[in-house]
């Protein structure tokens, strides 16, 4: 009698496929974190660091001058920093959420009522 069995699945070659999506996923978390540093530190902290105009125009509309612009640009160049860092990867993070967010409350509260 011929029995019929289904391939054997070692535990090796199953670690083997679990490891390499693994480090797939791992690469492809890194990447987004080194670009989104790079965001944060050169065209979002960047401009506020070298008083460029733009930048400066905007926190003088606010009412929050130079000192809430230098504040906010090292928050994200600090956070920047932090992503690249593995011990402080999720307080950067976070942060940065936290940053964005109230850069979103204060889009809604102050510029949104001045175009109406």
């Amino acid at each position: 009698m011929s029995e019929t069995t289904a391939p054997a699945v070692t535990a090796a070659s199953a670690s083997a496929a679990v490891s390499s999506r693994g480090r797939g996923a791992r690469v492809a978390l890194r990447g987004l974190q080194v670009l989104l540093a790079l965001f944060f530190a050169i065209p979002s902290a960047g401009p506020k660091l070298i008083v460029h105009s733009s930048a400066a125009e905007i926190f003088d509309a606010m009412g929050w001058g130079s000192t809430g612009m230098y504040a906010v640009g090292v928050l994200e160049l600090a956070g920047a920093v932090g992503l690249l860092v593995p011990v402080l990867q999720s307080a950067a993070a976070t942060g940065l959420a936290a940053l964005m967010v109230g850069a979103f409350i204060t889009q809604v509260t102050v510029f949104e009522e001045r175009t109406r």
